[in-house]
């Protein structure tokens, strides 16, 4: 998690700093707005998780995008392959509580605030901000912890071990 979010944070810089003109976040922004009406009319028992897994994937490969480097992009593409790593390795273990809808929130607000910096060429920002947003998938790790349930709804999670009592 925490080497995707320092790739992902130099992907905002480098968007911020490579950015040539506003019309390069058109497809960003659109995302944005699909999943900012996703939010409003989300609901458990809809189709909205699913929905929400796809644009994330979405926002976090026009970020890469914007950064116009292939090496970041292969970098990135490695770390997500691991189990955990990737911006939605536990939204399926959470979204439904409430908790989770408000990490989804919490991770749109991030969204939008990235997309901002890199619009507005603070560099600096952007990567500060993107590193804070890949603690989210910090966050819910440790809310998936906390409720064995939901540590079951993760995929890849009997590959985690915990240490045996003393």
């Amino acid at each position: 998690i925490e080497i995707r979010g320092m790739l992902e944070g130099t992907a905002a810089k480098l968007a911020a700093e490579r950015l040539q003109s506003d019309d390069d976040l058109a497809a960003t922004r659109s995302v944005l707005a699909k999943i900012d009406r996703l939010l409003q009319r989300w609901t458990s028992g809809t189709d909205a998780l699913a929905q929400y897994i796809t644009l994330n994937e979405q926002f976090h490969s026009l970020l890469l995008d914007l950064a116009r480097s292939a090496m970041l992009r292969r970098a990135v593409d490695r770390a997500v392959a691991l189990p955990f790593a990737s911006p939605n390795a536990f939204i399926l273990g959470h979204a439904r509580g409430k908790e989770g809808r408000e990490v989804v929130t919490i991770s749109q607000m991030h969204h939008r605030a990235i997309i901002d910096a890199i619009a507005n060429r603070e560099p600096t920002r952007a990567e500060a901000l993107a590193r804070e947003h890949s603690r989210l998938a910090r966050t819910s790790l440790e809310m998936v912890l906390r409720d064995k349930k939901l540590f079951t709804q993760v995929p890849g999670s009997s590959l985690i071990r915990f240490p045996e009592a003393v």
